[in-house]
C-alpha cells in the first residue's frame, strides 16, 4: 500500500482526501515546521504550502535520486506554470480545484506507478552493481594468477625461451595489467550514473600504439600490416570507452577480410573544430 501524505492548508480538504483516499492508500498529514522526514511515495501539496516546504522538497527528492519521489500541486491558478518559474522542476503534475474524484484517482494512480516503476529499476540497480562488483572481484583474482604465473614462468624458464617466446611472455604480462585496468575502469565507468563520460587529456598516438600492442596476437596470426599515420595529438576523451572503440575498430579491420588477402590498415586521425 502507497504512502500519501498532505500539505494542505485547509482542515476541510484535508479531511475529504482522507476520507477519499483512504479507501486505496495509507494516508497522512505534514505539520509545516516540522522536518520532512517521514517515508513516502507521494506528496499531495497546495498553493500556500509550496513555498513554505519548497527547500525540504526539493531535499527529499534530491535524496531520492535516480529514484522518482512524485510531487502533486492542488491549485486554483490556471496559469500556474506561468506564475511560478521552474515549477516543473519540483512539482510534477498540478490539479485545478475543483477537481473531480475520477481525475483525482487518475493522476494520483498514474504518479504512484511511476514511483512503483521507479523503486523496482533502483532494485534492479542495486543488483546489477553487486553483480558487478562479484564478477569484478572474480575477474581480478584471475588476472592477477596469470600475471603470477607469467612471473614464475619468467623467472624460472626465461633462459630457455627463445626470443619469441620472451616476447609472448611480455604480451602475456603486458594484457594482463592492461585488463587489470580495464576492469577498474568499467568498474568505475557502471558506477557514474549509468554512464556521465570522465574526460581526461589523452595523447592519441601512444594510445592507438598502446591497442596495436594489445593485438599484437591477432596481427602476427594473419600477418596484417598497420601504420600510423600523423603527427602525436592530444584529445579530450573518456580512457576507458576510447580503448574500447579504437580496439575493436582495429580488431575488425584485421579480421574482416577476404579470405587470402593481407590485412593492409592505415589508422589516421584529424581533429575538426567546430565553427
Amino acid at each position: 500500500m502507497a504512502r500519501i501524505i498532505q500539505i494542505i492548508d485547509s482542515r476541510e480538504d484535508r479531511r475529504l482526501l482522507s476520507e477519499f483516499l483512504s479507501a486505496y492508500h495509507s494516508v497522512g498529514e505534514h505539520q509545516i515546521g516540522q522536518p520532512l522526514e517521514e517515508a513516502f511515495d507521494l506528496c499531495i501539496v497546495d498553493d500556500v504550502n509550496l513555498h513554505r516546504i519548497k527547500a525540504e522538497l526539493e531535499g527529499r527528492r534530491d535524496a531520492e535520486q535516480p529514484g522518482f519521489l512524485p510531487v502533486l500541486l492542488l491549485t486554483h491558478r490556471r496559469d500556474v506554470w506561468n506564475r511560478i518559474p521552474n515549477l516543473w522542476q519540483l512539482v510534477d503534475q498540478a490539479i485545478m480545484t475543483p477537481v473531480s474524484k475520477v481525475e483525482l484517482q487518475a493522476r494520483i494512480e498514474i504518479l504512484l506507478r511511476a514511483r512503483r516503476i521507479s523503486l523496482e529499476l533502483k532494485l534492479r540497480n542495486e543488483d546489477l552493481e553487486a553483480f558487478v562488483q562479484a564478477m569484478s572481484h572474480d575477474l581480478r583474482a584471475s588476472i592477477r594468477a596469470v600475471g603470477m604465473f607469467a612471473d614464475a614462468t619468467a623467472a624460472s624458464e626465461g633462459h630457455r625461451l627463445s626470443e619469441e617466446g620472451r616476447q609472448d611472455l611480455e604480451r602475456i604480462r603486458w594484457a594482463a595489467q592492461e585488463m587489470r585496468e580495464l576492469i577498474d575502469s568499467l568498474l568505475n565507468f557502471s558506477r557514474l550514473g549509468r554512464g556521465e563520460v570522465r574526460y581526461e587529456p589523452i595523447d592519441l598516438r601512444n594510445y592507438i600504439e598502446t591497442c596495436l600492442r594489445n593485438l599484437q596476437a591477432e596481427i602476427r596470426d594473419r600477418h596484417a600490416s598497420i601504420k600510423v599515420k600523423g603527427k602525436s595529438r592530444t584529445i579530450q576523451a573518456d580512457p576507458t570507452l576510447l580503448k574500447i572503440a579504437l580496439t575493436n575498430l582495429i580488431s575488425n579491420a584485421i579480421k574482416f577480410v577476404p579470405a587470402g588477402v593481407q590485412p593492409e590498415i592505415m589508422v589516421s586521425a584529424s581533429i575538426k573544430q567546430d565553427l
